[in-house]
C-alpha cells in the first residue's frame, strides 16, 4: 500500500495534555476530553486505507509505535513526514484535537493527492489539522515557524504556491483547545443524537 498515515499524539498523562484547555477547565477534565479525543481518533485512523504509524511525544511502550524527534512541533512534523515519506508514495500527518475528523474525509485527502500535492485540512482557529504530500515534504513548511497563530494555514499555502506546490483544502473542522472550542463541539455532538 502506498499510502501512510501518521497519527500525532502525546501519552495521555495528567498535567501532560491540553494545557490551554486544563488552565479553564482543570487538569482532570482536561485529561478526560484528551482521552476521548484520542480514543475517537485511533478509532477512525483504523477505517482508513492505509498503513497507519503512531508517532508519540514519548515512549508508549509498543515496539510498532515511534517517538517524535525535533526541537518544535515544525521540526518533529518534518522528520516523521520525511521518514515515512522514504516508504510511500503519500503520507498524511493529522493530531488528535479534531473530534469531526472522519475515515472518509481522510480517504479523500488521499484522492486528491493524485492531482496535488499538498493537502491541508484547515483548522477553525487558523491553523491546520491535518497535513498529506505526494512529494517530498518542504523542509520550508515546517522549519523556523511560529506555531499557534491566526495565520499558520495562510503562511502554509504562501509558502507552497512560492514553491509552485498544488494545494487541496480538505473540510475546514474545529480544533479543540479552548473551552469555547469544547462547547462548540458538545453542541455539535448533542444536535447529531
Amino acid at each position: 500500500m502506498n499510502n501512510t498515515l501518521i497519527v500525532f499524539a502525546r501519552a495521555p498523562i495528567l498535567r501532560k495534555v491540553k494545557k490551554r484547555l486544563a488552565k479553564q477547565i482543570g487538569h482532570k477534565n482536561a485529561l478526560e476530553v484528551y482521552i476521548e479525543l484520542l480514543e475517537h481518533t485511533i478509532s477512525i485512523s483504523k477505517k482508513v486505507k492505509a498503513n497507519l504509524k503512531f508517532y508519540w511525544d514519548q515512549s508508549a511502550n509498543n515496539s510498532q509505535d515511534k517517538i517524535q524527534e525535533g526541537d518544535d512541533l515544525g521540526e518533529r512534523m518534518y522528520n516523521s513526514l520525511s521518514a515515512e515519506f522514504k516508504y510511500s508514495s503519500k503520507v498524511c500527518l493529522i493530531g488528535t484535537d479534531t473530534p469531526g475528523i472522519t475515515s472518509n474525509i481522510i480517504d479523500d485527502v488521499y484522492a486528491a493527492l493524485e492531482t496535488n500535492d499538498i493537502v491541508f485540512g484547515p483548522a477553525n482557529d487558523g491553523g491546520y489539522y491535518l497535513i498529506a504530500t505526494s512529494v517530498k515534504p518542504p523542509i520550508e513548511l515546517f522549519i523556523n515557524k511560529l506555531w499557534s497563530h491566526e495565520d499558520v494555514l495562510k503562511e502554509a499555502i504562501s509558502v507552497c504556491e512560492k514553491l509552485n506546490l498544488k494545494v487541496f483544502l480538505a473540510p475546514t473542522l474545529v480544533d479543540i483547545d479552548t473551552i469555547e472550542d469544547l462547547k462548540e463541539w458538545k453542541q455539535l455532538q448533542n444536535r447529531s443524537k
